[in-house]
């Protein structure tokens, strides 16, 4: 699902093909419409208002609950119109943890309709940095058992959270389809990070893959008969019993069990940017230009810039070479664009960047 604004008047939601990546429906919601507002002065039993009500049949005010309600409510009425629209069946919903949606489609279709919600994998991956970040935040000014704060030199910083979070995400996206494989990886990364003064080194990374190519630098120089690896960079020991109630919690079965697809939510991120650059967010603008403008986007993100010539064709118009050229110059310069975006050079240097704001 994607959705523009929970605070607006006008809220948009996408259903968005996990295995095509193509958006097949969307749903405008609106709270508001313009010509009802331009007639609140006028009595309601007078015979000028009665007639104009009985003519004004495409109000655009189809939303009468909290903007928080939007998705839900579109979310319900797009999963149920799917199979006399689309003759499509939807299976399976990826969800960003706010299970509103989810929960409105069980209570309005339960067993009639099952669908499985599964997780999206950079949501969760969020979860760790958020959760440590809170155990910071509430211990701070606190001792822990060592007589040190959590924060400072050699002890939870921002940068060991980050890392820690990148890990996770790492532990999960690397062991689709293994349950028992995301927990072992979790769980190295827990022992990787943290002394544990009862066990040898050897023991402490025993989670921690052992092969060639690992990421664990003790497993590193073993192979390669090295001496790179710090061991005190790591947490102190304290830090393990404090952190692991973190660490079992988003390690639960049931949460990692929604994680196995390896879904994400990045296509609606991008059905997002597409739409707010049509139509900003924080500018209010009528439920028809919205409307315009999401059709834009579905048109756009589906088939290309180049989809444009064809509205422009069954509207009558006839698109010259040189408007074709550039739409199929757009196309083009999107492609490249996307593959610079999955770069190695280009994450790693978003990382760095995610990094600095945090």
């Amino acid at each position: 699902m994607a959705e523009k604004g929970h605070s607006s008047k006008i809220g948009v939601v996408f259903v968005i093909s996990v295995a095509t990546g193509e958006i097949l429906d969307y749903e405008v919601k609106s709270l508001v419409c313009y010509e009802c507002r331009a007639r609140e002065h006028m009595d309601r039993d007078s015979e000028e208002y009665k007639a104009w009500k009985a003519s004004h049949t495409n109000c655009h005010i189809n939303h009468s609950t909290s903007s928080e309600d939007m998705e839900a409510s579109a979310a319900v009425e797009m999963f149920g119109r799917s199979v006399e629209k689309l003759h499509l069946k939807y299976t399976t919903f990826v969800g960003d943890g706010d299970s509103s949606s989810f929960e409105a489609m069980t209570a309005k279709f339960g067993d009639k309709y099952p669908v499985v919600k599964e997780e999206c994998v950079g949501h969760v991956q969020k979860r760790m940095g958020t959760a440590l970040r809170k155990f910071k935040k509430e211990m701070k000014g606190r001792k822990l058992a060592d007589g040190k704060g959590v924060a400072g030199k050699g002890r939870l910083t921002d940068k060991v959270i980050n890392r820690i979070q990148n890990y996770y995400g790492n532990a999960i996206r690397e062991n689709c389809g293994n349950l028992q494989g995301m927990k072992e990886s979790i769980k190295a990364i827990q022992c990787h990070m943290i002394v544990d003064e009862d066990m040898s080194l050897k023991k402490q990374h025993r989670h921690c893959p052992k092969g060639k190519d690992t990421w664990c630098k003790f497993w590193a120089d073993m192979h390669n008969k090295t001496n790179t690896y710090d061991n005190s960079k790591r947490l102190p020991a304290v830090f393990m019993k404090e952190l692991d109630p973190i660490f079992k919690r988003l390690s639960d079965n049931a949460l990692l069990s929604r994680c196995l697809q390896g879904f994400t939510q990045n296509q609606n991120e991008s059905v997002n940017s597409q739409l707010w650059s049509r139509c900003s967010k924080t500018t209010f603008v009528g439920v028809r230009k919205v409307q315009i403008a999401v059709c834009e986007t579905v048109a756009v993100f589906n088939t290309g810039a180049a989809s444009k010539a064809v509205i422009m064709d069954l509207s009558g118009v006839n698109p010259g070479q040189s408007m074709l050229k550039a739409l199929r110059d757009q196309d083009k310069r999107r492609i490249v664009t996307a593959g610079r975006k999955v770069s190695v050079k280009y994450r790693t240097q978003r990382k760095i960047l995610r990094a600095k704001r945090k």
